[in-house]
């Protein structure tokens, strides 16, 4: 018996066109699995569209089309979910300056990779090496985004130091001070 863990399936092998359509259909959810599949199979048939592959009139079998909706409405949960999550997130966060929020992002996508990296040793299941490899990406990006939002809040702090010390500088020409003094207080500012 052939491996088919990695295999696509008939549904994978469709065009995008007709694969939306099905999406489109399964999203609406007024139409039963069985209405669904007869429409799809039928516009497959109407198009040829891999009629190589299909031995008999139903290019997609009902037990197929029953995991691909299971995987669908999955994958449909998830993406609300996330849309939820980043909807609290902008509300908890929104009064928050810009470098606070990446930095908590950043911190949350850490924490998902541990997650990921407990759960399987909890399971005692070892991770492929090719997701390993993502994840190593992962955490890189991760670190090199942390490290460039270190760079920004330092650049606006240099920024915000140096914008103080010009205005001493002229409110301290205005008072008469001496150019000795206002070179003095300028340098204290930018930590010279």
């Amino acid at each position: 018996m052939k491996h088919t863990k990695n295999r696509l399936s008939k549904i994978d092998k469709l065009p995008d066109d007709i694969k939306s359509q099905l999406n489109m259909l399964l999203r609406d959810g007024r139409m039963t699995q069985e209405e669904i599949r007869n429409q799809i199979n039928d516009l497959i048939a109407e198009q040829g569209v891999l009629a190589e592959e299909r031995g008999d009139e139903e290019y997609i079998k009902r037990n197929a089309l029953s995991r691909y909706s299971k995987s669908f409405h999955k994958g449909m949960e998830n993406y609300k979910r996330a849309q939820e999550m980043t909807k609290q997130w902008v509300q908890q966060f929104g009064e928050m300056p810009q470098t606070d929020i990446a930095r908590t992002l950043i911190e949350v996508g850490k924490s998902q990779i541990f997650d990921f990296q407990m759960a399987a040793l909890e399971e005692g299941q070892t991770i492929d090496p090719k997701t390993l490899g993502q994840m190593a990406l992962a955490i890189k990006r991760l670190q090199e985004a942390q490290t460039g939002s270190i760079k920004l809040e330092s650049e606006i702090r240099q920024q915000a130091f140096e914008e103080a010390a010009e205005k001493t500088e002229a409110v301290a020409k205005k008072a008469g001070l001496t150019s000795d003094t206002v070179k003095m207080l300028k340098s204290e500012i930018l930590g010279i």
